[in-house]
């Protein structure tokens, strides 16, 4: 039996979201341009990944399958609905390049923006409907994450757990849901959470790349299954989170959930890995900058990182993928200082097997970082690079670039957007700059936007 509370916790939650989608609640302009600047985050990071190998083999399967459906992916095929969201939502998982949320470890706009965009240009719907659309994936996944916490972390990875119900909830929000049907959406949609190991991103094994992907074609399931009356319960949430996957309830949440929406409190990166490894990634590119102007890597002896205890579990020290590379603290800081930046070349594939990263990688000590960790400097790490002569270098982080105590400015994530777009893409900074700028071509159809954005 879910505890007091919980029936009035999802109650107010479906008919906020409802409201939202269907007009009855305001898209507040603030809240607006931060659904926009997600959307262009992640679509970037969707077009980036379209990139690899794997990404345009799962297309062409795809393709093969389903070709001539009514949606596209960023490569330019067009599939059914659900197995476009599928290449989409992998596609922009790829390269660790898309948002995050900070009050509970989820990504609430890479879970619902696959979703709303198949759907959207399968229904023909405009840019607002898809933004809106994000707003409410996002918030009823974060919801969902800030209720349930596991009881240990790093065992289940919240893009198994939590993706399924931000895509539900996007396409319920395209479809216009009112509060009744939407709550049998996210009620269906929570008995769908998959138990993806979280060690499965620290070894590298690529098939996480791919768990947002699964959660997406989920919520069209979710969504089709409550339309035609095939319902979960009031209960399906607490079954499938607390009981089966044990997870425990937050009585904050259920007393005061939290103020606004919870896509004003997600952060955007700067750098292409796990956001556990950016405070080390950070200071070590500002010992890079300032310190190591005309030292070679091979004078150096040992580099210590003292980092948070989330960090301090990404230690393979031998990644032999690029995501195991992401999901890499020694490698995150021997590649930053191998490649002098932290850009994606540096966090590549190749990186993994060049003699330089892998001799530095070895040079690494991890160590734990001292004090009390509260947000929002509960994610630290200090750096310190001794020489062969005895110089030693050192710099801390409290707290990366890009969470909301240091947001990164519209004009940061423009200019982010355009950097790992401009050689598969090179229009699409323009498109995303006056999609986030200017609300005056919002009733423009989602598929034209979608022309424009993605052309190569």
């Amino acid at each position: 039996m879910t505890p007091e509370g919980h029936d009035i916790w999802l109650s107010d939650l479906a008919q906020r979201v409802s409201g939202l989608s269907t007009g009855e609640i305001a898209l507040e302009p603030e809240i607006r341009q931060r659904s926009a600047l997600v959307l262009v985050d992640d679509l970037a990071a969707m077009i980036a990944g379209s990139g690899a190998e794997q990404v345009a083999r799962l297309d062409e399967n795809q393709r093969e399958r389903s070709a001539g459906g009514e949606a596209r992916t960023v490569l330019g095929s067009k599939l059914a609905r659900a197995n476009a969201a599928l290449v989409n939502a992998t596609a922009a998982d790829w390269d660790e390049l898309d948002e995050g949320y900070r009050p509970a470890t989820c990504h609430g706009g890479l879970y619902a923006l696959p979703a709303a965009m198949a759907e959207a240009e399968s229904s023909g719907a405009d840019i607002a409907q898809v933004l809106r659309a994000v707003v409410v994936g996002y918030e009823v996944s974060t919801a969902h994450a800030r209720l349930y916490r596991p009881t240990a972390s790093l065992v289940l990875h919240p893009h198994a757990v939590f993706s399924s119900l931000g895509a539900a909830s996007a396409v319920a929000s395209l479809r216009k849901c009112e509060s009744t049907s939407f709550q049998q959406v996210i009620q269906v949609a929570a008995t769908m959470t998959l138990a993806g190991p979280y060690q499965h991103a620290l070894d590298g094994h690529e098939v996480r790349n791919a768990w947002a992907g699964a959660g997406a074609m989920l919520g069209f399931v979710a969504a089709d299954l409550a339309s035609a009356g095939i319902l979960g319960s009031t209960d399906s949430a607490y079954e499938s989170l607390h009981g089966g996957l044990g997870y425990q309830v937050s009585e904050d949440e259920l007393l005061y959930g939290i103020q606004g929406w919870a896509i004003e409190h997600g952060y955007h990166k700067a750098y292409p890995c796990c956001q556990y490894a950016h405070s080390s990634v950070e200071a070590t590119l500002s010992i890079v900058d300032r310190d190591l102007i005309g030292q070679r890597p091979e004078d150096i002896e040992e580099i210590l990182v003292e980092v948070h205890p989330l960090g301090f579990a990404l230690a393979n020290r031998s990644p032999q993928t690029s995501l195991g590379g992401k999901f890499s603290v020694p490698h995150a800081v021997a590649t930053v200082i191998a490649h002098r930046n932290a850009g994606l070349p540096a966090f590549a594939r190749d990186a993994l097997f060049d003699e330089r990263v892998d001799s530095l990688r070895q040079r690494i000590r991890l160590l734990p970082f001292d004090g009390d960790l509260h947000p929002p400097h509960d994610r630290p790490a200090r750096v310190t690079v001794r020489m062969n002569d005895g110089t030693e270098f050192t710099e801390e982080c409290l707290s990366a670039i890009g969470g909301p105590d240091r947001p990164l400015g519209v004009d940061q994530v423009l200019e982010k957007v355009e950097r790992v777009t401009h050689e598969i893409a090179p229009g699409f900074a323009a498109v995303a700059r006056s999609l986030v700028e200017d609300s005056g071509n919002d009733s423009e159809q989602w598929s034209s936007f979608f022309d424009v954005a993605v052309a190569r």
